[in-house]
């Protein structure tokens, strides 16, 4: 499912961007 990937893939880069 891309759509989840995508929302997989936002959810790591916010976890990175937040530290």
């Amino acid at each position: 499912m891309l759509i989840f990937k995508i929302l997989y893939e936002n959810l790591y880069y916010f976890s990175f961007q937040d530290k």
